[in-house]
């Protein structure tokens, strides 16, 4: 299957995350033909990457989560870099965030925010095991391995 043919091809998602559940998510995503982009902080980035540094440099845990996304350093306690982020979310089709509460709303890229600066947009927020868990049970469907058991949690 050609990239131009998978599911989520010409769909931009822009990704706010680290650790696992905002990463596992962007990555289904990517797997099904979305572009991702991750915004990482200038300097160390996604704290994972130097978990090990097994992988040229870099550790296994990051590598793997984080395969086919582009990624791109924004200092975000800066004006500059929440109007970088904003412009960049306006653009996409999906933000997704696994920031600690009430983040997102300090730095004005929660979903009544970017509404109200578009309102012909539809943004909406769930948690990001939610969009990981829809993405797998999206995979399973299209590769027809619906037989294998799984448990969701919603909660972050």
């Amino acid at each position: 299957m050609s990239a131009s043919t998978l599911p989520l091809a010409g769909i931009t998602v822009v990704a706010l995350e680290q650790a696992v559940a905002g990463p596992l998510a962007t990555r289904h995503l990517a797997d099904l033909g979305a572009r991702v982009v991750k915004i990482e902080r200038p300097g160390e980035g996604d704290f994972a990457r130097n978990y090990d540094h097994a992988v040229r440099g870099l550790a296994t845990h990051f590598v793997w989560l984080n395969r086919g996304k582009e990624s791109l350093a924004v200092d975000l306690k800066s004006a500059r870099g929440r109007r970088i982020a904003g412009e960049l979310i306006a653009r996409a089709d999906v933000f997704l965030h696994n920031t600690a509460p009430g983040v997102v709303e300090h730095l004005g890229l929660d979903a009544d925010t970017l509404r109200a600066a578009d309102p012909s947009s539809s943004w909406s927020t769930f948690p990001a095991t939610e969009a990981a868990a829809l993405a797998a049970q999206d995979r399973r469907r299209r590769t027809n391995l619906q037989k294998i058991p799984r448990k969701i949690s919603a909660a972050q």
